[in-house]
């Protein structure tokens, strides 16, 4: 049963606790550097994450909540300055003095770098019309001075080069909410971010629009959420073909290329041999392609681990694909800031 959000104020800190049937949603803002963080927890990872004191979510939430309100004396909970939040359990008894303590650490909640990168291409484009429509007159004044034309002219040429860069940057993939799987997904931050709504197995998800195939294309998916209920996380990022749109999944099939968070990569349909850097919650992924020259690539954190040739079905149109094993895990296509 879900319960109304509570507030408390924590050290600086607002914090607010919302349970869900099988969750607990933990909100912290610092209010005196204007930082949100945010922290969501399931029923299979309370007692990892409280070191067994709590065994699910009711306790938990109980448990905390106590502590936020002061209800007892021998229970409190502290936030510290990078958004962790701190239990603290000390059983008052007789000539025994024992703590027993555990940190969650909550996740940083980034702002949407788009209404940012909109108002930078307005006052940029704006800088540059004013520039245009001026050029005339500048160059007539200074004829005779052309090193000064010459300064302005190269000035023009730079806010031209940087609002092309911004129009690159905001042409960020969407995912596809019509798409074949859509049902197993939440979609979310304009269709940017996706979130497996269904049971355990993998489902594929894609973008609404292929990649280009002229010149280079890159893209970036970041790890929101990921799940390491067997050691490790599995996300699979990659492309496929178009004829697999309407597939639930498509890891193994030809013409895939997926890099897949635990530490493997599958190339044309097949699973290579070999180790490669692993990921986790948090991790940035791209995926960068070139149809012209037959090249794709995979970049962990900004470092390639992974290059090999396209060479199966690049006459198709391909598509950014995703795929989810576990419920709850979430990604996001993200920018090149």
């Amino acid at each position: 049963m879900n319960s109304a959000p509570r507030c408390y104020l924590v050290d600086g800190f607002l914090v607010k606790l919302s349970k869900e049937e099988s969750s607990l949603s933990i909100e912290a803002q610092d209010l005196t550097k204007s930082i949100n963080y945010f922290k969501k927890v399931r029923e299979s990872d309370v007692k990892k994450i409280t070191d067994e004191l709590f065994s699910d979510i009711k306790g938990m939430y109980q448990g905390l909540d106590n502590a936020l309100h002061g209800t007892f004396n021998d229970i409190s909970v502290s936030m510290k300055k990078d958004g962790v939040l701190v239990y603290h359990y000390q059983p008052v008894q007789e000539n025994v003095n024992n703590e027993f303590k555990f940190e969650i650490p909550l996740d940083e909640v980034k702002p949407d770098p788009y209404p940012k990168l909109e108002e930078q291409l307005r006052t940029i484009t704006e800088k540059l019309a004013r520039f245009e429509n001026a050029l005339p007159l500048i160059q007539a004044s200074f004829a005779e001075k052309e090193d000064i034309g010459r300064m302005i002219l190269d000035r023009l040429s730079i806010l031209e080069k940087k609002v092309e860069d911004i129009e690159i940057r905001l042409d960020c993939p969407r995912f596809d909410p019509q798409g074949y799987n859509s049902s197993s997904f939440i979609y979310s931050n304009g269709d940017r971010k996706v979130t497996k709504a269904t049971s355990l197995g993998w489902s594929a998800v894609f973008a609404k629009k292929p990649i280009k195939r002229i010149g280079e294309s890159r893209f970036s998916v970041k790890l929101r959420t990921a799940s390491e209920s067997l050691g490790y996380t599995c996300v699979m990022i990659g492309l496929a073909p178009s004829m697999y749109l309407k597939s639930a999944t498509c890891d193994y099939s030809e013409g895939c290329y997926f890099y897949c968070s635990k530490g493997s990569i599958i190339a044309n349909g097949k699973e290579l041999e070999k180790e490669f850097p692993k990921s986790r919650q948090g991790s940035v992924v791209t995926v960068v392609a070139n149809f012209e020259e037959g090249i794709i690539s995979f970049e962990v954190e900004g470092s390639q681990v992974f290059e090999t040739g396209l060479d199966k079905f690049k006459h198709h149109e391909y598509y950014p694909c995703v795929q989810l094993y576990f419920s709850g895990d979430s990604v996001s296509f993200t920018l090149d800031l």
